[in-house]
């Protein structure tokens, strides 16, 4: 499935991708043997320190992991200009955060496909490798549509968060602006797979230090509204209410 316009002279290099997918759940495959080397042949739209994300051009996106020398690269070029680091701490870190993303996949795959499709329907491969539906960021979302309409978007963000409670995960960074997106469907979906906690009391502690608090939302009714939602919703007594309830 070439992007549009571009020709694939060697066949459909993700043919039968989809078809592992049953895979997934008792250890996943190995990529198909050309999907590295036609990477180039869809355009890069995003990346971070774990993955880097490809267009496939039909509704789907590719995320790649990244080798542990592209990430610590990223590492320290992020943190540099505005915070001390070492070679080894950074080397530690990535090390580290590898470690957890292997956990989350681990733990995550027993949940499928019952929530799939509050993660974009992700087809997840050995390598940690996975598709899943194309999205748009909920950073680049709140700009382009209106109060109401991002008001509602907190509504289902704050939903969203006690069903993952209900089966028993959580994610980690409460990062709403960058690790959510909005398919085109107008679903909201968890977009980051490998920041996952699997333990109530981590879901307590997270609250307990307010971590969701640093999330920033330049809009400032936005802004207010999510803090508000997030004050009320954010409690123990909802982790309790909720955790593991549809296990």
């Amino acid at each position: 499935m070439a992007a549009p316009g571009r020709e694939e002279p060697f066949g459909d290099p993700f043919q039968g991708l989809n078809d592992q997918s049953a895979g997934v759940r008792s250890g996943g495959s190995k990529l198909h043997p050309t999907t590295r080397l036609r990477l180039e042949n869809f355009p890069k739209i995003g990346g971070g320190l774990q993955y880097t994300v490809y267009d496939l051009g039909n509704g789907r996106v590719f995320k790649r992991p990244t080798t542990f020398w592209e990430s610590y690269w990223r590492v320290l070029g992020w943190r540099m200009p505005f915070h001390k680091t070492s070679i080894l701490s950074a080397h530690k870190d990535v090390a580290r955060i590898k470690s957890y993303t292997q956990r989350s996949f681990q733990n995550l795959r027993p949940l499928l496909p019952r929530v799939s499709r509050d993660l974009g329907n992700p087809v997840i491969f050995g390598d940690l490798s996975y598709e899943q539906d194309l999205a748009v960021v909920v950073a680049d979302y709140f700009p382009n549509h209106t109060f109401r309409e991002n008001r509602d978007l907190v509504d289902r963000y704050i939903a969203l968060t006690f069903r993952f409670w209900e089966m028993g995960f959580g994610e980690w960074p409460f990062k709403l602006c960058l690790n959510y997106g909005v398919d085109r469907g107008g679903a909201l979906i968890l977009l980051d797979l490998g920041e996952l906690f699997f333990d109530k009391r981590k879901a307590v502690g997270r609250i307990a230090k307010r971590h969701w608090d640093r999330v920033v939302i330049r809009d400032p009714a936005v802004a207010g509204y999510y803090r508000a939602g997030m004050d009320r919703a954010m409690t123990v007594a909802n982790v309790e209410a909720h955790w593991g309830r549809a296990l």
